[in-house]
């Protein structure tokens, strides 16, 4: 008995090793990415109203991810150890130049907090940053492997099922509920604040699912619709019929530029659908299939869209001569901050600084993620960015597969459209990190070390 005991531990902990340690804190980070517990650190106010920008916390998920680096690390230490690699073989290799670009871009980060408006709020922006960037990294490396890809991929669509379903519920019922070990909160449609969308027929509320606000859900919603269709060729039919419930959550959400998006992501699987002929042509047909849904809800509660698109209420005048009124601040902020910025994640505290007599819900980030990021980090910031960016296409060969590089723009663009109405992607934590995950998705279609190009 005691020998088959010590030989099953022996079996157990043999399998319990650094990479499966590791892929499973992967998956369950990806699986409960949209779930926000949280553990408030320090409370903080502007006008005797929570400052939520500048509140101190810590995320559940990132107590996941640090795990998730740790086992990564022992992993790959493993590796290396085990095929004797020489880290100095080429010192000036195209990885190791966007390797020494994103530590410069990150050690910037953190020494900006020494000059910020607030070097504690400037410190914790910057961190959720470089873990952005380390689970881009963690990501693109793991999907090498085709069997992890899939495995992320349906992760990452799975996951989105449980909050969709609740931001369904949410409008057809036009109630919330909140639940602080979820990181729910509730939203009545009576209470001011509340996102809402006014019609002759009364205040309807919008869908949360899990999130803070219906536009962050609704890129969230968008980014698994587009990741999905990227890689349907990865996806059996019965993922394919679990899309509506997505869609429809989307739907509900009543956001304007998720819904353009949604609409091009429609045209260009129409295109695709006329012009290529492929094994996939079938699952195109499925995919086209929910723009009928679309079409049928859109009749059912066109009262609703015609007040959102129509701009023809009270709450949507005032929604977009908010947005008006804040992009001429941004641009005001930057002209005083135009080489260093005001510190990452400082923005609503330099628009506090500008003018301290409005309500504090008032301070909000500018909708704009492009003029909030040259706000906070300033030109040089920027250009650091860029530079991380452009070392980064170089190292895998991205202008070497033409109809690759076409397809990977043409979902970069939706990302860069989402981004000129919302701040969420830049703002917050959760944002940052959709945005790691959703990049690191679309180029791990690529190969990391492409095969040199011979003229």
């Amino acid at each position: 008995m005691e020998k088959n005991k010590k030989g099953f531990m022996k079996n157990f902990l043999q399998k319990i090793n650094a990479k499966n340690t590791y892929l499973f804190l992967l998956y369950s980070f990806l699986f409960l990415l949209p779930w926000h517990s949280v553990y408030i650190i320090k409370e903080r106010f502007l006008n005797s109203y929570k400052w939520q920008y500048g509140s101190l916390v810590f995320y559940f998920s990132e107590v996941v991810f640090w795990f998730l680096v740790i086992a990564f690390i022992f992993f790959n230490l493993q590796r290396l150890k085990s095929k004797k690699i020489k880290f100095w073989q080429n010192r000036f290799s195209r990885d190791r130049i966007f390797v020494v670009s994103i530590f410069i871009f990150i050690l910037y980060l953190f020494l900006n907090s020494l000059w910020s408006i607030d070097g504690s709020v400037a410190w914790q922006k910057s961190l959720q940053i470089l873990e952005s960037i380390i689970l881009f990294l963690i990501i693109l490396i793991s999907a090498q492997d085709k069997k992890i890809m899939k495995n992320i991929l349906y992760v990452f669509f799975l996951g989105s099922l449980i909050p969709a379903v609740l931001g369904i519920c949410q409008f057809l019922l036009q109630s919330t509920w909140s639940s602080v070990f979820l990181g729910l909160g509730s939203h009545p449609s009576f209470q001011a604040g509340a996102s809402i969308v006014g019609t002759n027929t009364g205040r309807w509320l919008r869908a949360y699912g899990t999130f803070e606000h219906p536009n962050s859900f609704a890129v969230y919603l968008f980014f698994v619709l587009a990741i999905f269709y990227f890689y349907k060729q990865y996806f059996s039919k019965i993922f394919f019929y679990l899309v509506p419930i997505i869609i429809m959550a989307m739907f509900f959400t009543f956001s304007r530029a998720g819904f353009v998006a949604l609409l091009i992501l429609f045209l260009f699987a129409f295109l695709e659908l006329l012009f290529k002929k492929n094994q996939q042509k079938n699952k195109n047909y499925l995919f086209l299939f929910n723009l009928g849904l679309v079409f049928v809800l859109t009749i059912i509660f066109l009262p609703i869209w015609q007040s959102r698109l129509l701009i023809n209420s009270q709450n949507e005048v005032q929604s977009i001569s908010e947005r008006l009124s804040a992009n001429a601040e941004a641009v005001e902020i930057i002209k005083d901050n135009f080489i260093f910025g005001v510190g990452p994640g400082n923005y609503t505290l330099a628009s506090y600084n500008l003018n301290s007599t409005r309500s504090g819900w008032e301070y909000q980030p500018v909708h704009n993620i492009y003029l909030l990021f040259i706000s906070e980090l300033g030109v040089v910031g920027l250009g650091l960015f860029v530079l991380s960016i452009y070392t980064f296409l170089q190292f895998c060969g991205f202008w070497q597969n033409k109809l690759i590089c076409s397809k990977i723009i043409v979902f970069l663009f939706f990302y860069l459209i989402l981004g000129l109405f919302d701040h969420f992607l830049f703002s917050s934590y959760y944002g940052v990190i959709l945005g790691g995950v959703y990049f690191a998705l679309l180029f791990s279609v690529l190969p990391l070390y492409p095969p040199k190009v011979h003229n």
